[in-house]
């Protein structure tokens, strides 16, 4: 989410808002969705390849029209927001969920714009140069294996798995 803000700042102007506003849109309406138990597929390659393709557009600096970024950005937000409601803890009130997934988010997109709109090429390099970072982050970890209810898994190697409380440094 990080590289949403980040993606947002190279290209300026709309959308440094009109992307993080997609994204929270469509992720809220994903989220519900799976707060409401509809199934939706494939969530967890699309996730795994929004990493791979925030990345490299940051990397590359593509500059395409915002509204194909809204469309790009909304697509991968609404698997996202899927993974968010699905994973919504038993013992947690909906409402509270997803108030803190959305500042999380909020949270998350304001440091990439933050960090983009630094001034100067050399900031500017380093954001690409993070794009590239980012969308080498799943090369550290080339097999989903599932999740259980609230935890994402990731095989690492043979018998080296992580969850999502300890993704040790491969993770962006």
């Amino acid at each position: 989410m990080v590289a949403v803000g980040l993606w947002a700042a190279l290209k300026g102007e709309r959308a440094l808002w009109a992307w993080p506003v997609a994204f929270f849109s469509l992720m809220l309406t994903g989220g519900a969705l799976g707060i409401a138990g509809v199934p939706v597929s494939p969530v967890e390659p699309v996730i795994f390849a929004s990493i791979v393709a925030l990345g490299l557009l940051i990397a590359a600096a593509v500059d395409l029209p915002v509204a194909a970024g809204v469309i790009t950005i909304g697509f991968f937000a609404f698997f996202h927001g899927h993974a968010h409601g699905t994973e919504t803890p038993e013992n947690a009130g909906g409402l509270e969920y997803i108030t803190g997934f959305v500042l999380a988010t909020a949270l998350l997109h304001a440091a990439g714009i933050g960090f983009g709109l630094l001034s100067g090429q050399r900031v500017r390099g380093l954001v690409r140069l993070a794009g590239a970072r980012i969308a080498a982050a799943p090369g550290c970890a080339p097999e989903l294996t599932g999740r259980s209810k609230g935890t994402r898994v990731v095989q690492l190697q043979e018998g080296v798995t992580v969850s999502s409380g300890a993704q040790g440094n491969c993770w962006p």
